[in-house]
């Protein structure tokens, strides 16, 4: 079974406990994602993921993981990458628009082409990202974001889109 799918399977598992734990949080949501991104020194490629977000006071807690290979029709992928990133960040707007900024920290991890032989490695990773919420109705928006993922092995500028299922503290 692939990364991103045990990721999910854990979710889900958890899920019931946080409905629970909503007496200290005003809202969360379960974000499931699709994207591409442009590392440098390689080609474009495709990521996946899912992000669990938190929200209390404008302040916004989550955390994400994310795999992300190079887009290649035949033959073999010059990068494989697994993040799991920790943010912590702020959003504006509570109606049917949501801005919001995240910094966070996390392992970034994978395999690389370098001299036509694949080379493990797993490194410390900064991100940034940015992003736009259209919410329709209090239990799901659709979201799109830009991140920025800063590490040592393969840095990259994700675009992503996707929706956010839960208590999204929209008042309609």
């Amino acid at each position: 079974m692939r990364a991103p799918l045990k990721f999910l399977c854990v979710l889900l598992f958890v899920f019931p406990s946080l409905l629970i734990a909503q007496d200290d949080f005003r809202g969360f949501s379960v974000n499931p994602r699709l994207g591409t991104g442009y590392p440098l020194k390689y080609t474009m490629g495709v990521h996946a993921g899912a992000e669990l977000c938190f929200y209390r006071n404008e302040i916004i807690y989550s955390a994400e993981y994310t795999f992300h290979e190079e887009f290649i029709l035949f033959g073999e992928e010059n990068f494989v990458i697994n993040k799991i990133g920790f943010y912590y960040g702020k959003y504006w707007g509570e109606n049917w628009f949501r801005y919001q900024v995240q910094g966070g920290l996390g392992p970034v991890w994978g395999r690389k082409m370098v001299s036509e032989y694949y080379s493990s490695f797993i490194a410390p990773a900064a991100f940034l990202k940015a992003g736009l919420k259209l919410i329709p109705v209090s239990f799901a928006a659709i979201g799109a974001d830009i991140q920025l993922n800063l590490n040592p092995e393969i840095p990259n500028l994700m675009l992503m889109a996707g929706i956010d299922l839960g208590k999204l503290i929209n008042p309609k």
